[in-house]
């Protein structure tokens, strides 16, 4: 009896990890963007329009905004790569925690290519617009 329970709690689990960490696009070839505190505004904005193939690369980017003399810390860096907002989620707690408001779904996207997920800046206004709506709260 034992062993079937055991059975029973790995199939339920393997189950869980696979729908749990299911994406619904491919991987972003570029997941990193860089924010900043934007001086005259004292809210967090992009930074940048560009996106980062490493995390290393989008701290360089953050470090430059920031001696451009619009932005001022906090500065850094968010994740939008893996298309399962769990894992965003967990990342970004991780890189960027008390930054973002959300891992938002696009409502409709373009391309299958275009994301699915992604995080909101804390500063943004809502937790929804016409085209995304907050899933996982930062």
């Amino acid at each position: 009896m034992g062993d079937l329970v055991k059975a029973l709690g790995l199939i339920a689990l393997a189950v869980t990890l696979y729908y749990g960490l299911r994406t619904d696009a491919p991987y972003q070839d570029k997941p990193w963007r860089s924010y900043g505190l934007n001086k005259s505004t004292g809210k967090l904005e992009w930074s940048s329009f560009d996106e980062f193939k490493s995390l290393d690369e989008c701290k360089f980017s953050a470090e430059k905004a920031l001696n451009s003399g619009y932005y001022q810390q906090p500065s850094g860096c968010l994740y939008r790569g893996y298309q399962n907002p769990y894992v965003q989620w967990l990342v970004n707690k991780v890189v960027g925690d008390g930054m973002f408001r959300c891992i938002a779904q696009r409502k409709a996207r373009d391309k299958y290519e275009d994301f699915v997920y992604a995080p909101v800046l804390r500063d943004f206004p809502s937790d929804h617009s016409e085209t995304w709506d907050c899933v996982l709260s930062g």
